[in-house]
């Protein structure tokens, strides 16, 4: 099905996600959200979360880079390494 397909498959389940999540509608400014408070949760209760999250991020960027890099080059029957022109764009070229 492809990317609509996916893309559908999202939608469907954050729809139901949210539809029978038991969550409510919050009236602005009912929820604890000043910075000091937000900060504090953030650093000190859930900070090993953060902080996995955060490396997970970082070898997500990393694959992704190094996986358009290598799809980038390519090797002819001499075992030649061929780079497009444009690579330099995108970084270090193997």
């Amino acid at each position: 099905f492809g990317v609509p397909g996916m893309l559908l498959g999202s939608l469907l389940i954050a729809w139901v996600v949210l539809r029978h999540s038991g969550t409510e509608a919050v009236a602005a400014g009912a929820l604890p959200g000043a910075p000091r408070v937000l900060g504090q949760l953030l650093f000190h209760e859930f900070l090993l979360p953060f902080e996995v999250t955060s490396i997970l991020i970082l070898v997500a960027i990393m694959g992704a880079d190094e996986a358009a890099v290598t799809k980038l080059c390519e090797e002819n029957s001499q075992g030649e390494v061929l780079v497009p022109a444009f690579a330099w764009l995108v970084g270090d070229v193997h």
